[in-house]
């Protein structure tokens, strides 16, 4: 774990989020991990430098009872493949194939998804590289941003974000950590605030359909996060 470093943990304990202070560049900044129990090994993960908002809507998105249903989904099935990316056929975005990558570009050109087959299926060449990648940039070669996914994430997760992408406008050089965006306007405006604060981008559990801090979903969040940040010794 990096020094600055905070941990939200879901309280089923199913469910961990991981945001790296430290990160810059192409750094991996959020690690999200789903486990079959509290005990249990993990069913899927994903990493990210991505802008805020993509975090947002994947954390709203594991917090209700649809993902809590669908915990985890098949590799590659046709469900699995029409269910991801409806958003993208219903705004557009064709679709390309490069050896075994499927890509669905943008029309902007500016954002894409890819999936790799050959890891989406277990391949074992390709068992350590990510079944699906969420793209920002020039293109999906040199991307400026990305979010990637092992090939059990829930489709209706990988929905939430392919729509999210489709409808949420975002420039392909958008600030990938959230150093500016993960905070909210109170937060924005002291002084003192050197790095993004996942407490504000974490969804509360949620008595009405809108948190303090984020939209959630329409269902109603199903738990709350305890966070724990820890920060590097001075010397």
């Amino acid at each position: 774990m990096a020094d600055d470093t905070s941990v939200a943990n879901h309280e089923t304990l199913t469910l961990r989020a991981e945001f790296d202070h430290e990160a810059r560049g192409n750094d991996t900044a959020w690690t999200i991990a789903s486990y079959q129990s509290p005990v249990g090994e993990s069913t899927w993960h994903a990493t990210a430098n991505t802008p805020t908002d993509m975090i947002e809507t994947l954390l709203s998105s594991l917090d209700t009872d649809t993902a809590w249903t669908e915990r985890t989904s098949a590799p590659l099935t046709e469900r699995t493949l029409a269910t991801v990316t409806r958003p993208l056929t219903e705004f557009g975005w064709a679709q390309t194939i490069n050896g075994h990558h499927i890509n669905w570009p943008a029309p902007s050109g500016e954002t894409g998804l890819r999936l790799d087959v050959a890891a989406a299926v277990g391949a074992t060449t390709a068992h350590s590289r990510p079944a699906w990648t969420l793209w920002g940039g020039t293109n999906a070669e040199q991307p400026t941003w990305t979010i990637e996914f092992s090939r059990h994430t829930p489709a209706v997760v990988l929905q939430d974000l392919t729509h999210s992408a489709c409808t949420t406008p975002r420039p392909h050089n958008a600030h990938h950590h959230g150093h500016e965006g993960i905070r909210n306007h109170d937060t924005a405006r002291r002084a003192d605030a050197q790095s993004p604060h996942p407490e504000e981008v974490i969804p509360e559990k949620a008595t009405t359909h809108r948190s303090k801090r984020l939209c959630v979903p329409e269902k109603a969040a199903t738990g709350q996060w305890h966070i724990t940040t820890t920060q590097k010794r001075s010397q």
